[in-house]
C-alpha cells in the first residue's frame, strides 16, 4: 500500500508540473526554401515546417513529393508559389550566384560545415530480426554528399533508400539515409559521407558483439591502422582544397512566417549567399534592402545592391509580396492540425544488454522511439523513487519521429532493486512507464506460463492417447468358440 502510494505521488506530481514545457509557447515556423549552387543538386525547392521537412519539388517530373503520408492530399503546385514567381527566383538565385562568385572567387573563402554523422537502428536491436540502419547527417554547408554505404567493408547497392536535404533555420542542411538489414553478431557497417575531398564516416556494429578477443584486437587495429591511413590523406587533400579552390558557394532564397498561434504570423523573405543574408523585404517600408558594408564586404555589398534595386525596380513586386505573406498566414492555418496539433505516441522498450568484454560498464536501456513531436522527459526510478530525469535529448529520425536511448549505470545495483522507466510525453495523457529487475521479466513470465501449460496439455494428451490406442489394439478382437472350427 506504501509503495502505490508512492509511486501514485510520482505520477501525479509529472502531471500537474511537467518537467519541460511541450513546445506551444515557443515561435515557430513555416517556409518555403529555394537553393542552387554549383554542383549538384541544383536547383532544389522545400517546404519546411521548423526543421522538418513538409513537400520537396521534383522539377524533373514537376510533381510535389511529401515527406509523411499525411501531407499527402496537399501534394501539389499550391503548397508552392505559382509558376512564374518560382521561374523567377530560380532565374534570380542562379544569377545571384554566378555574380557572387566571381566577385569574391579568391577573396572570400566559401563556408563549410565540419560533418556531424551517427548511425542507430530504427527500433531496438534484437539479432536476426530485420531493423533498419539511420544515418544521420548533419551540419551540411555545402548540400552536396555522395552517401554510401558498406558492409563488413563491402559497397552496397540494395536496400538504401534517402530522404533528400532538410533546409534548417541557421542556414544550415541536414539529411538521412536508411539500409534495411537483418543484423547478427559479427557484421559491422559503416555510412560514409563525402563532400569534395572531405569525408566522414559512421560505424555501427551489434550492441552484443561476439566476445572474442581476437576479433576485438584486430578491429582495433585495423582501426588505428585505417586512422593514420585517413589522417595523412586528410591533411594531403586539405593541403589540395586549399590550393585549387572549388567555389562551390551556395546561394538560398527563404519566404517564410514565423507564429506562436494560427491567429498571427510575422513574414520574412531573404536572400543568403554564403550563409550571409545579403537581401531581406522591409515590409513596412515595402522595400527590398540590402547589408551594409560591415559585415558584407565591398564585392558582396555591390553586388546585393544590385539585386536589391532589381527587385525594387520589377513591376508587381510589392504586391507578389503581400501574396506570399497572405498565402503563408493561410497555410500555417491549414497546415495546422498536421503540424502544430501532430502527436505521435512513444513506443518503450527497457532491457539490460549482455556483457560480453570483460570491464565494460552494465548499462540498463530505455528504448524510446516513434515519438512526435520532439520534447520529452524520460526518468529513472529506483524502487519508485526517482534516480535520473535529464534525458531530453531526442535524435530526429527524418520521418516526422523521433528516438531516444536512456541508458542507466547498474554498477553497485542490488539483487532486489526495482528499476522503471517512465516517459512524459505531450502525446501522453499520463505517463508511460515499464518496469525491470532481475530475473525473468512480465513477458518472459508470460510466455514461459503460456508454453508450459501448452506444453504440459500436450504431454499428457499424447500419454493418454497413445495408452488407449495400445490398449485398443489388444483387445479389438475376441474369437466365438467353435465359430471358426472345421472351416
Amino acid at each position: 500500500m506504501a509503495v502505490w502510494i508512492k509511486w501514485s505521488f510520482w505520477i501525479l506530481m509529472l502531471k500537474t508540473f511537467p518537467l519541460i514545457a511541450w513546445g506551444d509557447e515557443q515561435d515557430h515556423s513555416l517556409k518555403q526554401v529555394l537553393f542552387c549552387q554549383p554542383q549538384s543538386p541544383s536547383p532544389v525547392l522545400l517546404k519546411m515546417f521548423d526543421e522538418e521537412q513538409m513537400f520537396q519539388y521534383n522539377f524533373a517530373d514537376k510533381s510535389v513529393v511529401p515527406r509523411i503520408p499525411n501531407l499527402k492530399k496537399w501534394a501539389n503546385q499550391d503548397v508552392f508559389s505559382n509558376s512564374s514567381d518560382l521561374a523567377f527566383d530560380i532565374q534570380l538565385c542562379t544569377e545571384a550566384m554566378q555574380n557572387f562568385t566571381q566577385a569574391v572567387v579568391n577573396i572570400t573563402p566559401e563556408t563549410k560545415g565540419i560533418l556531424d554523422i551517427k548511425v542507430f537502428t530504427l527500433h531496438p536491436l534484437t539479432i536476426g530480426k530485420p531493423n533498419t540502419l539511420v544515418c544521420f547527417i548533419s551540419n551540411i554547408i555545402p548540400p552536396d554528399l555522395n552517401i554510401t554505404w558498406r558492409k563488413n567493408g563491402i559497397l552496397l547497392t540494395e536496400g538504401i533508400s534517402y530522404t533528400g536535404y532538410f533546409a534548417l533555420s541557421n542556414i544550415e542542411y541536414q539529411t538521412f539515409s536508411y539500409l534495411n538489414i537483418t543484423p547478427t553478431y559479427t557484421d559491422s557497417y559503416t555510412c560514409n559521407a563525402q563532400e569534395g575531398s572531405t569525408t566522414a564516416v559512421a560505424y555501427w556494429v551489434s550492441e552484443y558483439p561476439t566476445p572474442s578477443e581476437i576479433l576485438e584486437n584486430v578491429l582495433c587495429y585495423l582501426a588505428i591502422a585505417i586512422g593514420i591511413v585517413f589522417l595523412f590523406l586528410g591533411l594531403l587533400f586539405l593541403f589540395l582544397t586549399w590550393k585549387q579552390h572549388r567555389n562551390g558557394f551556395v546561394v538560398q532564397e527563404m519566404i517564410d512566417c514565423s507564429f506562436e498561434n494560427n491567429e498571427t504570423a510575422t513574414f520574412h523573405y531573404s536572400l543568403t549567399f554564403n550563409r550571409m543574408t545579403v537581401v531581406a523585404y522591409d515590409a513596412t517600408r515595402q522595400k527590398f534592402t540590402y547589408c551594409d558594408p560591415y559585415p558584407c564586404i565591398k564585392q558582396i555589398y555591390m553586388v546585393a545592391a544590385g539585386i536589391a534595386k532589381k527587385l525594387n525596380n520589377k513591376p508587381g513586386i510589392v504586391t507578389r509580396m503581400q501574396q506570399e505573406k497572405s498565402k503563408c498566414q493561410a497555410q500555417v492555418k491549414e497546415f495546422w492540425e498536421n503540424t502544430m496539433e501532430r502527436r505521435v505516441q512513444p513506443s518503450m522498450k527497457v532491457f539490460l544488454p549482455d556483457i560480453v568484454h570483460e570491464g565494460s560498464i552494465p548499462h540498463l536501456v530505455c528504448h524510446v522511439w516513434g515519438f512526435y513531436p520532439a520534447d520529452i522527459v524520460v526518468l529513472w526510478l529506483l524502487n519508485d523513487t526517482i534516480l535520473v530525469k535529464n534525458y531530453t535529448n531526442a535524435v530526429p529520425v527524418g520521418d516526422w519521429t523521433y528516438q531516444i536511448v536512456a541508458l542507466l549505470d547498474m554498477r553497485g545495483s542490488l539483487p532486489e532493486n526495482k528499476y522503471t522507466c517512465v516517459v512524459q510525453h505531450s502525446s501522453l495523457q499520463d505517463p508511460m512507464t515499464e518496469d525491470w529487475s532481475y530475473g525473468l521479466t512480465s513477458n518472459q513470465i508470460k510466455k514461459i506460463s503460456i508454453a508450459t501449460v501448452v506444453f504440459v496439455l500436450g504431454l499428457v494428451t499424447l500419454i493418454a492417447g497413445f495408452v488407449l490406442w495400445r490398449n485398443a489394439k489388444k483387445s479389438g478382437y475376441i474369437p466365438i468358440p467353435g465359430y471358426n472350427e472345421g472351416n
